[in-house]
């Protein structure tokens, strides 16, 4: 036989309200500590996330002077090589090109 729509509404209020009887009473210890875990890890946690915001914000600050510098360096690496090829030298431009610290210089041999 089907059961009517009233019949099944009434059994799955009843039903609901004995799982509320079994929930316990927020002012009740155990709930207390619980709730009280959960805030400490939810505190770790956020403080945890910022760190890890922080740290990857240093990094990609770190990898963009890196990248900046790096830059710096091909620029002048390739003025000296562009300069080397100018000079007019009896044996030509230097064979190994390295970057100097110093004024552009070469060694006739």
């Amino acid at each position: 036989m089907p059961v009517s729509q009233t019949g099944l509404r009434g059994s799955l209020i009843s039903k609901l309200l004995s799982h509320l009887y079994l929930l316990p009473c927020p002012s009740c210890p155990l709930v207390e500590k619980f709730t009280s875990e959960v805030d400490v890890d939810r505190q770790k946690f956020e403080l945890l996330l910022a760190e890890k915001n922080e740290q990857e914000m240093e990094y990609e600050e770190k990898l963009k002077h890196a990248e900046e510098r790096s830059q710096v360096q091909l620029a002048a690496l390739d003025t000296q090589y562009q300069v080397c090829m100018l000079c007019v030298c009896p044996t030509g431009p230097p064979t190994n090109v390295h970057i100097h610290t110093h004024k552009h210089e070469h060694a006739h041999t």
